[in-house]
């Protein structure tokens, strides 16, 4: 997860110059200035499509971590001695994982 994060934001360090170079061509009355305005907001669009792709990513793995330690919090508990399910709800309530979604 953090690698990916990580190269989304070395390629998005590019992306401002990437756009300006567009605009100075644009800006210039370069030949082709209709197809450069909407290649650019075409790459905007993309980037911000990834950037909320890679957003919900990102959500649904730590909401799958946050219930892998539930279960692993519950099967450790029946498998104790001392089980029962004021146990459980305790488990549950301290990871608070039901409060977040």
């Amino acid at each position: 997860m953090q690698a990916n994060e990580d190269e989304l934001n070395a390629r998005y360090s590019h992306l401002p110059t990437v756009l300006q170079v567009g605009h100075d061509l644009i800006k210039a009355d370069n030949f082709g200035s209709e197809k450069i305005q909407n290649r650019i907001d075409n790459i905007e669009e993309q980037w911000k499509n990834l950037m909320d792709l890679s957003s919900f990513r990102r959500r649904r793995l730590m909401e799958a971590v946050d219930f892998y330690q539930v279960f692993i919090c519950i099967m450790q508990l029946i498998k104790s001695p001392h089980f029962d399910c004021l146990h459980v709800d305790i488990c549950v309530a301290k990871t608070g994982i039901f409060g977040r979604y």
